[in-house]
């Protein structure tokens, strides 16, 4: 057995002290729907903190077992709540008593800071406890976090390089800089080049052991295909996954989803492509495959990819294979919004879309953003026009709508001059789609934008609840 132990940090999620009455009424009627289309009852609250498999960790344990390392999940997941509630001190404690040679984690921006105290905490308690950060905010900006005191950054995929620190950690050496994607403080720090895929990631599998029977989850998320060719402006999840996209062989897919199945029995599977039906035969096979598996799933895909004819026999397949829900990516029915956003979809084919969908007996989600580039009161109500038509109309069950927040890595958070926004610098904690921006448009200052998005979801919320009597017994 190995002397050398990691520990991967699934670190808390930050939720508003006091969400608005309109967030609750929002998302009851939300989880409601939610609950109907797979029968069976969610959780109540932001749709964001619902507990899900932490697949960054499996796949990264399997990385350390092959190299003779010791891996373990210290789960904090149930900490999620205000951050008033987080006891930093305690979380590092509980930390420290796994005694780990190295830990890891992997922060969203909301809670970075989050990340970066308790590094800092586990530092104090264990000076030489090494800390390894990754992730997409850390990605766009390793030199603030090498700042931030931990010891190492991973920039982009985080598979190669986490064997390369441990392989030379293991050999008694402490790595520098020059590794592609693994960044250090002192000389070189700027060269590191992110990695993309790691070359076995398909190939590997995924160490579930890592985790415990019986994790408590509402849905797993599983992969088909990684990666998106698309850029739009509002979505930094290329820094992380790349441009270029993989597709995952279907007999590892199909090994993977029996594994998963036995251990942990999901109620639910979400297919996390960014572009689901980007791919035809790859994508019709995977439906064959879900279909064998046979646990309800949902997936998301882009609305000019739903509306050619050779979407038609993907569709069909859908239902008879378990699927209940498809989310498609809207943001906006303003054509300069949506030229802004770098959507490159229309209206009308989103308009297909969901009729498309609803053809094939799919219920259907959208996505949506108040406070984009170029956004007015105008755009904003008109595209709420429209999204509530599409309520009214049956060809739209659901809708996530937040405000357009810039992350780092996003090409709006690169160039904000470009897209004629101004962006505050407040605190990552406050980076967050659900209060008053970080950013503001030519016509709407941050705060407007909170007001129109908060009398967006009243209204929203108004017709979820209006559809729901009508189909009452």
């Amino acid at each position: 057995m190995s002397s050398r132990s990691i520990s991967f940090l699934q670190l808390p999620l930050i939720t508003k002290p006091e969400p608005s009455p309109e967030e609750n009424a929002y998302y009851a009627e939300y989880w409601r729907v939610m609950g109907r289309i797979f029968d069976r009852d969610f959780p109540q609250g932001e749709a964001y903190t619902i507990p899900e498999l932490p697949l960054w960790v499996t796949r990264l344990s399997a990385v350390a077992r092959r190299l003779d390392w010791t891996p373990r999940l210290v789960d904090f997941a149930s900490y999620t709540g205000p951050e008033r509630n987080i006891d930093v001190g305690d979380l590092a404690g509980q930390v420290r008593a796994t005694a780990p040679s190295l830990v890891a984690m992997s922060p969203y921006t909301a809670n970075y800071q989050l990340a970066v105290a308790l590094a800092r905490g586990i530092k104090r308690l264990a000076p030489r406890t090494t800390v390894v950060v990754g992730g997409p905010h850390v990605s766009e900006l390793p030199q603030e976090s090498l700042r931030d005191g931990f010891d190492y950054v991973v920039v982009g995929r985080g598979e190669a390089p986490l064997a390369h620190l441990l392989s030379e950690l293991s050999a008694g050496r402490r790595p520098g800089n020059g590794y592609p994607g693994l960044l250090v403080p002192g000389p070189g720090e700027r060269t590191a080049e992110r990695r993309e895929l790691f070359q076995d990631y398909w190939t590997m599998e995924a160490d579930y052991g890592v985790l415990p029977r019986g994790y408590p989850l509402h849905y797993a998320r599983i992969y088909a295909t990684l990666g998106c060719p698309y850029r739009c402006s509002f979505c930094a999840d290329t820094l992380w996954i790349g441009m270029k996209p993989y597709l995952q062989d279907t007999e590892r897919l199909r090994r993977e989803l029996t594994r998963m199945k036995e251990r942990f029995d999901p109620a639910v599977l979400f297919v996390g492509d960014e572009v689901f039906t980007l791919n035809h035969d790859h994508c019709s096979a995977v439906i064959d495959l879900l279909g064998e598996v046979g646990i309800p799933w949902f997936c998301q895909t882009r609305a000019n990819l739903l509306v050619r004819d050779s979407d038609r026999k993907l569709l069909a397949k859908m239902p008879d294979a378990g699927c209940r829900l498809i989310n498609i990516g809207a943001e906006s029915t303003d054509s300069e919004v949506i030229q802004n956003l770098q959507k490159r979809i229309t209206a009308d084919q989103l308009h297909a879309a969901c009729e498309r969908a609803k053809e094939h007996d799919l219920a259907v989600l959208t996505y949506w953003m108040v406070g984009a580039p170029g956004e007015s009161r105008r755009s904003a109500d008109a595209t709420l026009d429209d999204m509530v038509g599409l309520l009214d109309a049956g060809l739209t069950d659901l809708v996530d709508y937040f405000i357009c927040t810039p992350y780092p890595g996003t090409s709006i958070y690169r160039d904000p001059g470009k897209y004629n926004v101004t962006i505050e610098p407040k605190p990552w904690r406050l980076w967050r789609e659900d209060i008053p921006s970080v950013m503001s448009t030519v016509e709407l200052p941050a705060a407007e934008i909170y007001d129109l998005w908060l009398a967006g979801l009243r209204r929203i919320t108004s017709v979820m609840r209006a559809e729901s009597m009508q189909s009452a017994p």
